[in-house]
Parts: structure tokens; C-alpha cells; sequence
């Protein structure tokens, strides 16, 4: 598991280069907030597109159609977009807690934001 996290790593960091900018290292997820759509749910949205690819691959038989990406590489993104769409939302819950409008917002009991969020530079 460990050389997975540390292949999660490596690859985050080398795709956020391609998608994000030095100052804010979610700013490619953060892009669809001018339409009102929060960064965690632009995550997530991205998360759902490579379940939808990994229920194709099952459909078709273990295949992919697109061969430039294997099951492997797929599993690894789903991976990345899980923990980046978490880290989104406890960002907004922490940004949201300090204005005050977090109370407007239901949240499950014992899931509060974590410091690692707070901090993260993904």
C-alpha cells in the first residue's frame, strides 16, 4: 500500500504542474466556482467520470477502448480524486466554520474537517 500512496503522490504532483498554479494547488478544481459549482463537487465530478470508465471496462470484458490508459493508471486517479474532493469539501466546511455560515450546512456527526485539509498543498 505504501508504493501505491508514494505512485498517488508522485503522479499528483506531477499532473498538478499541468492543471494547477504554484499559488493554489487546487485551482483547476476551484475553476468551476465562478459558475457556483464548489471545487469539492468539480472533484467529484471527476471522481464519478473514472467509475464511469472502470464500469465500461467491466462491461467490455476487461478491455478499454482508449488504450492510452490502463486500469492501473484509472484506479490510481479515482484514488486521487477521492482524496482531492475531501480535502475540497473540509476546506469549504473550514472556510464556511470561520464565517459562520457553516451552521446552515448539514453535516454528518464526528466527520468535522481534519488540520490536514487545512494545510494541504495537494
Amino acid at each position: 500500500m505504501k508504493a501505491l500512496m508514494e505512485e498517488m503522490e508522485n503522479i499528483s504532483r506531477a499532473k498538478n504542474k499541468d492543471y494547477a498554479s504554484e499559488d493554489d494547488a487546487l485551482a483547476n478544481l476551484r475553476g468551476m466556482e465562478t459558475c457556483n459549482i464548489p471545487a469539492w463537487i468539480n472533484s467529484y465530478a471527476r471522481l464519478k467520470d473514472k467509475t464511469c470508465r472502470i464500469d465500461a471496462f467491466i462491461r467490455n470484458d476487461g478491455e478499454f477502448q482508449v488504450k492510452d490508459e490502463c486500469f492501473h493508471d484509472t484506479a490510481i486517479d479515482l484514488a486521487v480524486y477521492a482524496l482531492l474532493t475531501l480535502i475540497c469539501w473540509e476546506q469549504e466546511q473550514l472556510a464556511e466554520d470561520k464565517s459562520g455560515a457553516a451552521e446552515e450546512l448539514p453535516r454528518a456527526t464526528g466527520c468535522a474537517p481534519t488540520q490536514a485539509s487545512a494545510r494541504s498543498n495537494h
